[in-house]
């Protein structure tokens, strides 16, 4: 239990309570015929946590380790629902899409399949069956959507994302752990699947591109669009959670700063700053010299019209831009941030990886090396090229320094003999007898 301490041991120390770095909640240890559980109690009291340790062990050892019966997978996944009141809407809303997939998986099993017979086997045919699941159902590939008065239809070919389907499987092993951690089933041990590699995102836009978009939107007339594209890539903010709710009471112009708050976890908030200065700043005050449009500090600053209306994704008229302009890539408004850490990283070397990472509001720079760290092979050449350079440079100060120093010292040893041959350069010094 690395990075853990000990806090107090019940039941003749079969039970360890213990705290980890990273969570607000104690945990409880005991061992079992060679068998290690392990969980938290979802607890910050002391007492309560010691109660729900020996009950935990009580259920496991004490009962022998008996899987309660008349739960399935339907009742696992209402259950954490409506127990778990305290996920925010939106994480409530994207848990739910999820557990469509999980359901229906089951359900095509058996309705009522024991969840506390789940295990590695099982989440591994569940991936497989996700990752196909629009190749085995291609009538499911056609959805139906409003736009304005009509209603239209579209065939569209669904790929899965591994990186989809593993947090799915991380729902299912969060309801399955919170489930048994409240006694609502008894599963010997919670199974694991590593997780698919992080992919990166390495499409950006390059100079020329940049370019050819902003004329692309400015022939169209389309001015508002172009400030958010353009405040993204020289700000990282994102698009539309950060950008929609900037207000000019976030903007100081004086010390050319936005000052931005983000929730974190268990309802902490934590602020950042970002720069405002070369085309952030222009654009900022472009938006708010606009006619008839208020400036007060509650107001946000990106709005398209008088009446205080804003756009709520871009994703469409960005993507048609980019075929238009005939640029080759795969990229969404989310690749316009990812071009910004590329560029600050490209091409200020003279910023440091935490103020780069500060400036996106991340909390370290772990993120951002691992994600938008990578490097063109011209732009490691580069560097160097920059570093024999300013190397060359160094040397040569230092060649010069060293022989004028020696010239120094060469003309101060002259000039003393010279004073001692005559004393009158000498003054206070007599050399009569």
């Amino acid at each position: 239990m690395s990075g853990s301490q000990v806090v107090k041991k019940i039941l003749d120390d079969k039970i360890t309570i213990y705290t980890r770095n990273n969570s607000h909640f104690y945990q409880y240890y005991f061992t079992h015929q060679n068998q290690v559980y392990r969980g938290s109690t979802k607890s910050k009291n002391l007492d309560e946590s010691e109660r729900i340790s020996i009950r935990k062990y009580d259920n496991l050892v004490g009962k022998g380790i008996k899987p309660k019966s008349g739960k399935n997978i339907r009742d696992c996944i209402e259950y954490f629902f409506i127990d778990k009141s305290d996920i925010k809407e939106i994480t409530r809303n994207s848990y739910k899409r999820q557990s469509r997939f999980i359901l229906e998986y089951f359900d095509e099993i058996d309705k009522n399949f024991d969840p506390n017979t789940i295990n590695h086997g099982t989440l591994v045919d569940y991936e497989k069956w996700r990752l196909n699941y629009y190749k085995a159902q291609p009538k499911k590939m056609s959805y139906k959507y409003k736009r304005g008065n009509h209603t239209v239809k579209l065939h569209k070919n669904f790929k899965i994302s591994p990186s989809s389907v593993s947090n799915e499987i991380v729902l299912l092993q969060n309801i399955l752990r919170y489930c048994n951690n409240t006694d609502f089933i008894t599963i010997a041990k919670i199974p694991y699947k590593k997780r698919p590699p992080v992919v990166v995102r390495e499409e950006t836009l390059n100079k020329t591109e940049y370019l050819k978009l902003k004329k692309y939107f400015l022939d169209k007339k389309k001015y508002y669009h172009w400030s958010i594209i353009s405040f993204i890539v020289n700000s990282s903010c994102r698009f539309p959670s950060e950008v929609n709710s900037l207000q000019y009471k976030n903007i100081n112009l004086e010390k050319e700063r936005i000052t931005l708050t983000r929730k974190g976890r268990f309802g902490s908030q934590k602020k950042w700053t970002i720069p405002l200065v070369g085309t952030c700043k222009d654009i900022i005050m472009q938006l708010k010299s606009r006619e008839g449009f208020s400036s007060e500090p509650d107001d946000f600053v990106f709005v398209k019209n008088s009446k205080g209306e804003q756009i709520k994704s871009i994703s469409w008229t960005f993507k048609k831009a980019v075929r238009e302009c005939g640029i080759k890539k795969k990229l969404c408004p989310y690749h316009l941030r990812h071009t910004y850490a590329t560029k600050m990283i490209s091409t200020r070397p003279d910023l440091s990886w935490a103020h780069i990472s500060a400036s996106m509001g991340h909390a370290n720079t772990r993120y951002l090396q691992s994600v938008y760290g990578h490097l063109r092979p011209g732009d490691l050449v580069k560097f160097f090229q920059r570093s024999e350079k300013t190397r060359e440079k160094i040397k040569k100060e230092r060649e010069e320094k060293r022989i004028l120093q020696k010239q120094v010292k060469t003309l101060v040893k002259k000039q003393s003999i010279t004073n001692v041959e005559d004393n009158s350069l000498v003054p206070g010094v007599s050399f009569d007898i």
